[in-house]
């Protein structure tokens, strides 16, 4: 798969994704600035390994979801640990 087969498939997949993945970052982070950084920083962490993506599996399961949920955590223990 090239560059731009990749960059279509990324988009038709997961940019549909995004405001979820946003909605649940912004709710664990509590801070919008935050949650659209740590948003854009997993979906750039995700398009890295999207070439090792299966289509037929979980897409919702790659980093666009699990990056934030794990930072999301530890920015609120951090937080309450200030």
């Amino acid at each position: 798969m090239n560059d731009e087969q990749t960059r279509a498939r990324f988009e038709t997949l997961l940019l549909p994704l995004m405001k979820d993945a946003y909605n649940l970052t912004r709710w664990l982070m509590k801070n919008q600035e935050d949650a659209e950084d740590m948003v854009q920083e997993s979906y750039l962490r995700t398009y890295g390994f999207f070439g090792s993506f299966h289509e037929g599996t979980n897409c919702r399961a790659p980093a666009a979801f699990r990056v934030p949920k794990g930072r999301g955590s530890f920015a609120r223990e951090s937080a309450d640990s200030i």
